[in-house]
């Protein structure tokens, strides 16, 4: 092997251990202390990269996690009409929220039903269950025009 293969080798063995220490070290600072498992793994968490997807039981979630990963935004929670009124809407939000929890993640949305089955007061109730409360007055955060906000709950 001549000297410059063993200089490449010696320096890709090391940068790609940096490189694990470096994600390794990022990952600690993301996570939640205070929470030790993660609740959902099944939802990608990863900063940026535009809206994702999550399917829990019957219910899609569509959302995005900011770049810097301490906000996200719950774009649409959406369930086949005729799966409605079983809990599958409640279950992936409550899984989507604790997930958010463990990222220490602060969450946005609007509250807009996407059809003529659904009200707006009902939808307003169900997001406030779930620990939202209204993005204005003492509550505003200035970072989002979003409807709702939700803190992350330690």
């Amino acid at each position: 092997m001549s000297r410059a293969a063993k200089i490449l080798e010696i320096f890709l063995e090391s940068s790609s251990s940096d490189t694990i220490k470096r994600s390794r070290s990022s990952q600690s600072q993301t996570v939640n202390p205070a929470a030790s498992k993660d609740p959902a793994p099944e939802i990608d968490w990863s900063h940026g990269g535009g809206s994702k997807k999550t399917k829990i039981g019957h219910t899609e979630i569509t959302y995005g996690i900011a770049s810097h990963g301490q906000s996200g935004e719950v774009i649409v929670v959406k369930t086949p009409i005729e799966k409605r009124g079983q809990g599958s809407a409640r279950t992936a939000l409550t899984k989507f929220v604790s997930k958010a929890d463990h990222h220490g993640t602060t969450l946005f949305l609007n509250s807009d039903p996407m059809d003529k089955t659904t009200s707006k007061s009902k939808l307003d109730k169900f997001y406030k269950s779930h620990g939202f409360i209204r993005n204005k007055g003492k509550n505003k955060d200035f970072s989002s025009r979003a409807e709702f906000i939700r803190q992350p709950k330690k």
